[in-house]
């Protein structure tokens, strides 16, 4: 008899950021795509500065507004019905500010 919980060898499963706080997940769709087939650039950059936004708020406990974004490094093309995962860590605090990683 085989373990019904036991992961199929050819599943891997990713490396999730333990150091981190998962603030949001969303699945793409068609609405997301641009004529090469993968999700707009932008659209991720948008959803980036709403889970910065949501991290922020939670730390401040108050109203939040984006600055500056330092920048965006894109690793992969992200596809139809791919999960994206925003996790967020706390780089500075200080007066009047909050720095945010955002990594999805």
């Amino acid at each position: 008899m085989t373990d019904p919980t036991a992961q199929p060898a050819s599943v891997e499963q990713p490396n999730l950021p333990t150091d981190q706080n998962l603030v949001m997940r969303l699945l793409t769709s068609m609405a997301e795509l641009n004529p090469n087939g993968s999700v707009f650039g932008g659209w991720i950059m948008a959803r980036v500065d709403v889970a910065a936004g949501i991290e922020a708020m939670r730390v401040t406990q108050g109203p939040c507004t984006t600055v500056a974004v330092k920048e965006f490094i894109f690793k992969q093309a992200v596809y139809l019905d791919d999960l994206l995962s925003f996790y967020t860590s706390v780089e500075k605090i200080g007066n009047t500010s909050v720095t945010i990683h955002v990594e999805v």
